[in-house]
């Protein structure tokens, strides 16, 4: 928990944040907050509010009443506002297939792909977590986890030569 932070968003604010910049669902961007929190990218603290009825499935309960809440200009540097973009053609942020990928690197994967693992394995395990988690297992798996890891490594900023291009 840091404190030195003057403006806090509150955990339901920060994910319909997240939901938003990134064009993701709820469980994503659940998952996106906690990996960059652990990474100590977010300042993040729990703060004491007042007790309330919480519901799960079918059967209530009195929560203590504790909220996270995430550093406002954390969130903003990592997910900037999207600006308003007017006569540019709009793509689709994927389907369910795009977003089972998505889910199942994130938690495979929250601090990157491993150096070293080779692709035909890293497909092999995305598609058992699929199928582990009851999600919608694309036809082309290599192609979709390929396509997943573009914005992955966008968020990581990982940076790797180029091949043909010689190390000194």
């Amino acid at each position: 928990m840091i404190d030195d932070c003057s403006d806090w968003m509150s955990f339901n604010d920060a994910i319909a944040h997240v939901e938003a910049t990134q064009k993701c669902y709820e469980e994503l961007a659940i998952k996106l907050l906690q990996r960059e929190t652990d990474s100590q990218k977010i300042r993040s603290r729990t703060v004491q509010g007042v007790p309330r009825w919480v519901e799960s499935g079918d059967k209530y309960y009195l929560d203590d009443g504790r909220d996270l809440q995430f550093c406002r200009e954390d969130i903003l540097r990592l997910w900037p506002e999207q600006q308003k973009e007017a006569a540019a053609p709009r793509r689709s942020s994927g389907g369910a297939k795009t977003v089972a990928v998505d889910l199942a690197l994130a938690a495979l994967y929250p601090g990157g792909v491993p150096e070293g693992l080779i692709a035909k394995e890293r497909d092999k395990r995305v598609e058992d977590w699929l199928r582990d988690n009851k999600k919608s297992i694309p036809s082309n798996i290599a192609k979709a986890v390929q396509r997943g890891l573009i914005p992955m490594l966008k968020l990581t900023d990982r940076r790797r030569p180029s091949r043909g291009v010689r190390r000194s």
